[in-house]
């Protein structure tokens, strides 16, 4: 943290981490599952290292989206076009 600010809370949505390291797991036939949990344990402690935190740590992990939300998603960007 180059300001020296001390944070006491983070509240992480852990989804959109996992989700990348998930994607590099299917592109590559050497990234295995074990990879990409310490690949993400490493990313985690890195954003906890930068912004100096003191006291609670929240990760937010929900489930995977289902097909009609999936589809509601697609219609939005589309329609943002």
């Amino acid at each position: 943290n180059p300001n020296n600010i001390e944070f006491n809370n983070l509240y992480l949505d852990m989804n959109d981490i996992i989700h990348l390291y998930c994607y590099l797991k299917n592109k590559s036939t050497s990234f295995t599952e074990k990879d990409m949990i310490v690949e993400i344990i490493e990313y985690t402690e890195r954003i906890v290292a930068i912004i100096c935190l003191k006291k609670v740590l929240y990760l937010a992990i929900d489930s995977i989206a289902l097909h009609t939300k999936t589809n509601q998603q697609k219609f939005r960007r589309f329609k943002a076009v």
